[in-house]
C-alpha cells in the first residue's frame, strides 16, 4: 500500500472501529461495585454525613440540626497506551495484526477501571498498596483507617469512641454461618448519633474459586445443617458477584450494598472517557522511528467511600 495521509486515515480509522468493538465485547465489574461520578478538573472533593436524617416527634419549636460531614479528595490521574505500526506492514499490507491489538485496547480501556477498583478490595486492610507504575496509594477513609478495619470509630472527633469493624481478618472462612454473622453485623452498624444507618447487604463478592459456595449460600433452596437438610434461610438475601481478580486470594470473601448508589463503598471518578487517537501529521516521527502512531488515553482514579457499605472476611 502506497502511504498517503488518506491511506493512513483509513487504516487508523478501522483501528478506531476495532477499539470500539473491543470496549464493547468486554465485561467489566468495575460499574457493578463503584459509583461513577464525572470529574471536572484535577481533582474533587467529596463529603460524607456523620448522621443519618430522620423525624423527631415535634414538640414545642423546631430543632435545628447542625449537619457535620467528613471529607476526601481524589485526584485523577493520566493513563496511556501507545501503538507503533511499523512502516513496512503498511507498505506490504500486513497490519492486520495491529487491527486485533486495538480490538483488544479496547476490551482492555473497558477494563480499567477494574483494574483500578481491585487493589482497594484486594489490599484495602492495608494503609496502601505499591501500584508499580505510580509509587503508593493510600486506601485511608474519612476515619483515618484503613478502608477494611475492626477499629473504625463512631466518631472520629471523640477519643474515647466506640467503634464498629467491617473487617474480619481470620477465622471467617464463608460458610452460611459466617455470612449471617457478617449481614447481621453490617445490619447494626451506627452513626454518630447512635442511629442504625440503614445497611442492608445485598451482593455477595467472591473468587471463582468461591462461585459454587457462594451460590449455595445464597441461591439454594435447601442447605446442609447439622447433618440434616433444611430450608435455605438465605436464598435470595443477596447476588452473587465473581471477580476474577480475586482469584490470588482465592479465600476471601465481601459482603457489600450495592443498590443503593449513594453509599456504594468505592467511587470511579472519570474526568476522560478512554479514546482512541492517532498521529496524524506524524510523518516526521515516522521518518526518525519508521512508524505511525495510535493510542488511547483516559483520566480518572478509583477511591474508597463509604466503608460501611461492604465488609471483607478472611477464613
Amino acid at each position: 500500500m502506497i502511504i498517503t495521509r488518506s491511506s493512513l486515515r483509513a487504516m487508523f480509522k478501522g483501528f478506531q472501529v476495532l477499539f470500539k468493538s473491543g470496549m464493547g465485547m468486554a465485561e467489566p465489574w468495575g460499574s457493578k461495585v463503584a459509583r461513577t461520578l464525572p470529574s471536572t478538573g484535577e481533582e474533587e472533593t467529596y463529603s460524607w454525613l456523620t448522621a443519618i436524617p430522620g423525624l423527631r416527634h415535634w414538640v414545642g419549636p423546631r430543632v435545628v440540626e447542625n449537619l457535620r460531614s467528613r471529607s476526601f479528595t481524589i485526584k485523577n490521574k493520566p493513563f496511556e497506551k501507545t501503538l507503533g505500526v511499523e512502516r513496512e506492514k503498511i507498505e506490504d499490507d500486513k497490519y492486520g495484526m495491529y487491527g486485533d491489538y486495538a480490538s483488544l485496547l479496547g476490551q482492555q480501556a473497558a477494563k480499567h477501571p477494574d483494574d483500578c477498583i481491585a487493589p482497594i478490595l484486594l489490599y484495602g486492610e492495608q494503609t496502601s498498596y505499591l501500584d508499580p507504575l505510580v509509587g503508593p496509594v493510600s486506601l485511608v477513609v474519612y476515619d483515618g483507617q484503613p478502608v477494611f478495619s475492626e477499629v473504625h470509630p463512631v466518631d472520629q472527633d471523640d477519643p474515647d469512641s466506640p467503634v464498629q469493624a467491617n473487617y474480619h481478618p481470620s477465622g471467617m472462612a464463608l460458610t452460611p454461618e459466617n455470612y449471617e454473622i457478617v449481614r447481621a453485623n453490617m445490619r447494626s452498624l451506627v452513626d454518630v448519633n447512635g442511629r442504625r444507618i440503614g445497611i442492608k447487604p445485598d451482593t455477595l463478592i467472591v473468587s471463582p474459586q468461591k462461585e459454587g459456595a457462594a451460590k449455595r449460600i445464597v441461591e439454594a433452596e435447601t442447605i446442609a445443617r447439622g447433618g440434616a437438610q433444611e430450608d435455605n434461610i438465605n436464598q435470595g438475601t443477596a447476588e452473587v458477584l465473581v471477580i476474577d481478580e480475586l482469584s490470588d486470594a482465592p479465600g476471601v470473601w465481601f459482603l457489600a450494598m450495592l443498590k443503593n448508589q449513594l453509599m456504594r463503598p468505592i467511587i470511579w471518578q472519570e474526568r476522560q472517557k478512554p479514546r482512541f487517537q492517532a498521529l496524524m501529521n506524524g510523518s516526521e516521527y515516522a521518518f526518525v522511528n519508521n512508524q505511525y502512531l495510535a493510542g488511547v488515553d483516559c483520566r480518572g482514579n478509583a477511591a474508597p467511600a463509604v466503608w460501611q457499605s461492604i465488609a471483607k472476611c478472611r477464613p
